[in-house]
């Protein structure tokens, strides 16, 4: 029999509705980046648009007639033109200033000699109303089902969410997204093609 402890443990973590492929889980880190970057602590659909054009470019790209029409929507409706290689460069750089905080020596600091600073490892961020509207639309558009802590949760991949700009109620950026051009049934066909292990998608 499983301990009452054991049989506790998936309700701890209720808060969990879905888990992310490892795809969206880079794109998801591009997005808070975008946030920092631009001085917010709350998470826009429109960071996350730009998180998934940094992160998963090769991959989504082919839903436009032209790539070159993504790029320039990501510079104009979501705040961020720079180049996909130097946001890369801006995570190394953020991970190596995190680096030589961890290893520094011990030494006594005064709180009144301090400056402020605010880095991006270990911030935090929290999801706006239309972020977590967003990523519920995704859950409910998936066809993935995979096992975790317990339960069986809803597996979203950066396609699926692509689909969900579009699919959720009232949001702006979805419908300027779509008369981009965006090759909709391409996106819907990849978004929600057979996979025979989607749980190898998420490592």
């Amino acid at each position: 029999m499983e301990s009452s402890e054991t049989a506790k443990a998936p309700h701890s973590f209720s808060f969990i509705t879905h888990t992310d492929t490892r795809h969206l889980r880079w794109a998801t880190c591009f997005a808070q980046l975008v946030a920092f970057c631009n001085r917010r602590d709350e998470l826009f659909p429109s960071d996350l648009l730009a998180g998934i054009y940094v992160a998963n470019f090769d991959r989504i790209s082919k839903f436009w007639p032209n790539p070159n029409l993504f790029d320039d929507f990501v510079a104009e409706h979501c705040d961020w033109s720079e180049p996909r290689g130097m946001t890369w460069q801006r995570w190394d750089d953020e991970l190596r200033k995190a680096t030589r905080r961890w290893h520094l020596p011990f030494r006594i600091s005064l709180p009144w000699l301090r400056k402020p600073s605010k880095q991006f490892y270990g911030s935090m961020f929290r999801g706006s109303p239309d972020w977590q509207r967003l990523f519920d639309t995704g859950e409910k558009l998936t066809p993935y089902k995979v096992s975790e802590r317990g339960r069986l949760l809803p597996l979203l991949t950066p396609e699926i969410m692509l689909l969900a700009f579009i699919r959720t109620d009232d949001l702006p950026l979805g419908k300027h997204l779509e008369e981009t051009g965006l090759l909709m049934d391409e996106l819907e066909n990849a978004a929600k093609r057979h996979i025979e292990h989607p749980e190898k998608l998420m490592f």
